[in-house]
């Protein structure tokens, strides 16, 4: 088992590419040339410093919001692939069949999210506080897409919380990035909903690799960007759905007018950044500049990056 650790997810990113990149083991699951750790264990000790802003790796900012937004709003709509059209690849009937945001929010009737807030509220000291995303009854079939997240559970200790997320893959390059900064947003979430500051994450994957068509890539180094302004996301649990409803309005291109307060917080970083990948989407360089140059590093940075414009 090698386990890591770092303060920021760029610190932790770099730690694990050097890893893959020095100790991987070539494999070829499903044909696709692949070199693996195994079991690998990374913690996160400040979650709010989640964006990995290397250089050699450009993260989609629109994405990496619009698909937090998806797995906190419940998902199961047509709006994400405008953000990612390689989704598309993944997809069984134009469905996406390992969609996070419907097994958290609905499964099987029940709204995990709501579940462990609830339970962590009536007994802080709770070990029950857990959210499944893996189903056997439908994830040992055929699908393009199957999760590759299997649990999170969520522990309250010292009035801190703090989240482990267990995975039977980790794909590095690609996904976690995404990963990483979707599960310690939910770990926020949940604490600020119930006034607690924010413990250590906790990543636990048992196949941790690079694929061989991203070890160029990755053998390119992975900086950070040192200047950077870690958002909170104040949650008033009461008014969390109809946020989340207003941010998939504004995903959606249903609404585009910008209706985010002047208060420094995650919330509007997210609003911003759905309305300029947007404008920048439909070929707006004036608008999109404009909206960029509202933001602060690192997603400035990586929106900027990722778009070639500089604001």
């Amino acid at each position: 088992m090698h386990v890591v650790e770092d303060s920021s997810a760029d610190g932790l990113f770099a730690q694990l590419t050097t890893l893959v990149l020095g100790n991987g083991i070539p494999v070829s699951p499903r044909g696709i040339p692949t070199i693996d750790v195994g079991p690998t264990t990374c913690v996160l000790t400040n979650p709010r410093s989640r964006i990995v802003t290397a250089e050699a790796r450009k993260i989609n900012p629109g994405f990496m919001f619009a698909d937090a937004l998806s797995l906190l709003a419940g998902g199961g709509s047509d709006w994400i692939f405008g953000y990612n059209q390689r989704l598309r690849e993944f997809t069984d009937g134009g469905r996406l069949h390992g969609e996070y945001g419907p097994r958290l929010r609905d499964w099987y009737g029940v709204d995990q999210l709501a579940a462990v807030r609830n339970r962590l509220a009536q007994d802080p000291a709770s070990r029950r506080a857990c959210v499944v995303l893996y189903d056997p009854a439908r994830d040992f079939g055929d699908s393009r897409d199957i999760p590759c997240t299997v649990t999170m559970h969520f522990v309250v200790r010292d009035s801190k919380l703090t989240a482990t997320t267990f995975m039977r893959s980790q794909d590095l390059w690609l996904g976690f990035p995404y990963d990483v900064f979707n599960f310690t947003l939910l770990q926020e979430v949940i604490a600020s909903s119930l006034g607690l500051e924010l413990g250590p994450y906790t990543h636990i994957t048992s196949a941790l690799h690079l694929y061989e068509s991203d070890l160029a890539k990755a053998r390119n180094g992975c900086g950070r960007l040192e200047d950077q302004m870690l958002s909170q996301y104040p949650v008033v649990w009461e008014a969390f759905d109809p946020l989340m409803k207003r941010l998939v309005s504004v995903a959606s291109g249903e609404q585009r007018q910008i209706e985010c307060s002047s208060h420094n917080d995650g919330w509007v970083t997210f609003e911003l950044a759905l309305h300029a990948y947007r404008m920048w989407k439909e070929g707006d360089a004036d608008r999109t500049r404009q909206l960029v140059g509202m933001l602060q590093d690192p997603v400035r940075a990586v929106f900027g990056r990722f778009t070639n414009m500089v604001t």
